[in-house]
């Protein structure tokens, strides 16, 4: 069976395309539409006119790919900017006339199963409690776990777009660091005196601080950082321009204002932990979804009707 994802994110639209059967599931293709859905949200409560004419003409294009491919199943899940956009119910209904498609708008919560379960599909180490974190656009998921069991999440409204809209960099900064006396406060009460034993953090901008790390020669590897390299990276960061960040490092022109806040905000993160590095894996609440379609494990919030 063949299966179309479609996200709708705060930062972009990403189709997944996935072959799936009773055991596993192959993830052969990965489309990704870049379209700021968040920055109007956060700033204005709406979605614009222009906005939403894109969306119809992405949504086209995708129901065209899926009607091609032949995808079977076809699932849309929304994220913080739909969530938050005060004229969201016209967008469902204007989608669902271009493509037949319905959509999910699923709460914070959810998000923050699907990337524990993505976790263990892609087998990383929460042997021992582990705290995940998913940055996004809009909002941000703290999960705290170990093995299969989910001690606390929290969803928090905050996000990369969201920090980005203050514009002054030491206003960033500044909401960071008292955000994080909020987290502290939650991750004090959750943990209860246990020590967390793997951090890692989830998202794109996550992963292309891994890259960073490898391109400016601190490490080999791309799924982790230290502290130190951390601090020094942001500032190696700063020292480009916008448009060198696109030309020399080899960041989409989407990335390339987002990932200062990303930065800043897991570094921060570490030094309220007092941990020395964060792992930061390949992988997506996709793979969470597909694999909750070849389980039959359900999830609060989401609805697989396969």
């Amino acid at each position: 069976m063949r299966v179309s994802l479609i996200e709708i994110g705060s930062n972009a639209v990403r189709h997944h395309r996935a072959n799936v059967n009773s055991k596993f599931f192959v993830l052969d293709e990965k489309t990704r539409y870049p379209i700021r859905l968040g920055s109007e949200v956060f700033n204005t409560g709406k979605i614009s006119k222009e906005s939403i004419f894109e969306l119809k003409c992405i949504f086209s294009k995708i129901f065209y790919i899926n009607s091609i491919e032949k995808n079977n199943e076809n699932l849309v899940i929304a994220t913080s900017a739909l969530r938050e956009a005060k004229n969201k119910k016209e967008i469902i209904k204007l989608i669902k006339e271009v493509s037949d498609y319905d959509i999910q708008i699923i709460p914070g919560s959810t998000e923050a199963q699907l990337v524990q379960v993505s976790a263990l599909t892609n087998q990383l180490n929460i042997n021992k409690l582990s705290l995940l974190i998913d940055m996004g656009g809009g909002s941000t998921e703290f999960i705290l776990c170990k093995k299969e069991e989910i001690i606390t999440t929290k969803s928090f409204p905050l996000g990369t777009l969201k920090y980005l809209s203050l514009k002054n960099e030491s206003k960033i900064l500044d909401k960071i660091k008292n955000d994080m006396k909020e987290i502290k406060d939650y991750l004090i009460d959750s943990l209860e005196g246990k020590k967390i034993h793997h951090i890692y953090g989830i998202g794109g901008n996550a992963r292309r601080i891994g890259k960073l790390n490898k391109h400016f020669s601190y490490s080999n590897r791309t799924d982790y950082v230290e502290r130190k390299n951390l601090s020094k990276m942001i500032r190696k960061i700063k020292d480009h321009s916008f448009l060198d960040r696109i030309k020399l490092l080899g960041l989409r022109k989407d990335r390339a204002d987002v990932i200062i806040p990303a930065s800043f905000f897991f570094l921060e993160v570490l030094k309220t932990l007092d941990l020395k590095s964060i792992n930061l894996p390949e992988m997506t609440i996709a793979d969470s979804i597909f694999h909750l379609l070849i389980s039959g494990e359900k999830v609060e919030g989401l609805t697989l009707n396969i």
